[in-house]
């Protein structure tokens, strides 16, 4: 897990906790930022905090990035029509998604 730690400065005081971290060098997003304050991976003067928090200059935050967690990619058995292939190019018949549907289900 990695740690960071950032000093509010008299320009950004008053600011939510949530918008405060977006604009700072984290690499994450701000929804996703959201989410590490609702999961309590976000500390202020070292307390968790909620996302509305207005901060003052000199508050100490603590944002903690947990470590990615590996996606298992699990190949599925879906049959396609194959129009055209080559090493560098492959056609599937129209209608064919070749993905999974909005309802969840495989294929």
């Amino acid at each position: 897990m990695e740690q960071r730690e950032f000093i509010v400065e008299q320009e950004t005081a008053g600011q939510r906790i949530d918008r405060f971290l977006s604009g700072e060098d984290t690499g994450l997003s701000r929804s996703a930022l959201q989410a590490l304050v609702a999961e309590g991976h976000v500390q202020c003067n070292g307390k968790t905090v909620a996302k509305s928090l207005k901060l003052k200059a000199g508050d100490t935050v603590l944002l903690e990035i947990p470590d990615a967690k590996p996606i298992e990619a699990v190949p599925q058995d879906i049959p396609l029509e194959i129009v055209y292939e080559d090493a560098h190019l492959l056609v599937k018949a129209r209608g064919n998604t070749g993905r999974r549907g909005r309802t969840g289900k495989n294929g």
